[in-house]
């Protein structure tokens, strides 16, 4: 079981009770950047993690466990659910029969998707509450969807098709912001205003409309019919972005739309120049930032698949 722990799942110590009760079982299926853990120990059991980058969701089925994080101790128990950041330590203390499943998903992963729900990357970083009130937070689409996706996985005699894969961590992703409170929680949840959507509606369309053409604030006052201040304020609130944020949203977005249907003269060049980037390095790192790979490895793939 030390082993397992320290090579499967990340521990740096693992120790347990010399007990004739016990054992401890594990499962774990992947999901791109996502993974279903089972785990369950029959002695009270010690494990201590480093940073990582990923975040847990912990789900008790049985018994109860004792998380201490930055000298915080959280309980974790059938009642109380609990959340590991992906940047912080943490030692996990497990009573004798605890059962849990737990979801664990890169923090890069997460960002990106809040990124596409918005419509750009919002300001600040995406951090989760780490103590759950089951009364208060409604965990139970998330925990249904957690079952059905598992029970898809132990069902299945043979490797299930990616693009089915793919959709499961997709809706696992979405299921899991929306149903944790974060730092974004009030912009996935809100519905704006007739007037703040229009507002805003108006320059996101000019922006769809004409991103390859070089863009002023003056330009966004002259559609929206408002001030510079006010823009910039009104994103602020109702988006968490700027609109110059979505414009490179829109950008990249179109220059991923491109390295996937490539002509014989398409090169990661043309196409960041073409898109409005006139500097390679920073379209690289940004495009990595929003797709999860260099902009020359989408080319390469999609060349492979003509």
């Amino acid at each position: 079981m030390r082993e397992t722990m320290l090579s499967r799942y990340g521990a740096v110590r693992f120790e347990a009770l010399r007990s004739e009760q016990f054992f401890g079982r594990s499962a774990v299926a992947n999901l791109g950047s996502t993974s279903l853990i089972m785990c369950a120990y029959g002695a009270p059991s010690l494990a201590e993690f480093p940073e990582a980058d990923f975040v847990r969701l912990q789900l008790a089925f049985s018994g109860a466990a004792r998380i201490t994080i930055a000298g915080q101790a959280f309980s974790v128990s059938p009642d109380q659910p609990c959340v590991t950041p992906s940047d912080r330590p943490c030692r996990i203390e497990f009573s004798a029969g605890y059962r849990q499943i737990l979801i664990r998903i890169q923090q890069a992963n997460l960002e990106r998707k809040v990124a596409s729900l918005l419509g750009a990357k919002p300001r600040g970083r995406l951090e989760f509450a780490t103590s759950l009130d089951k009364a208060k937070v409604q965990l139970g689409g998330l925990k249904s969807l957690i079952r059905f996706v598992a029970g898809q996985l132990a069902m299945s005699q043979a490797q299930l098709p990616h693009l089915l894969l793919q959709e499961f961590e997709e809706t696992l992703l979405v299921a899991f912001l929306t149903a944790i409170p974060n730092s974004f929680s009030e912009l996935l949840h809100r519905k704006p205003s007739e007037a703040t959507a229009l507002h805003v509606r108006r320059i996101e369309e000019y922006i769809d409309t004409h991103w390859q053409l070089p863009m002023s604030v003056q330009d966004l006052a002259d559609v929206s019919g408002v001030g510079a201040r006010t823009i910039f304020a009104t994103f602020k609130r109702y988006r968490g972005y700027t609109p110059f944020a979505y414009l490179k949203m829109v950008r990249l977005r179109n220059a991923n739309g491109l390295l996937l249907s490539p002509t014989e003269t398409t090169s990661v060049t043309t196409v960041a120049l073409s898109c409005g980037f006139s500097n390679l390095g920073h379209f690289a790192n940004d495009y990595q930032d929003v797709f999860g790979e260099v902009p020359s490895l989408t080319l390469g793939r999609a060349r492979q698949l003509r």
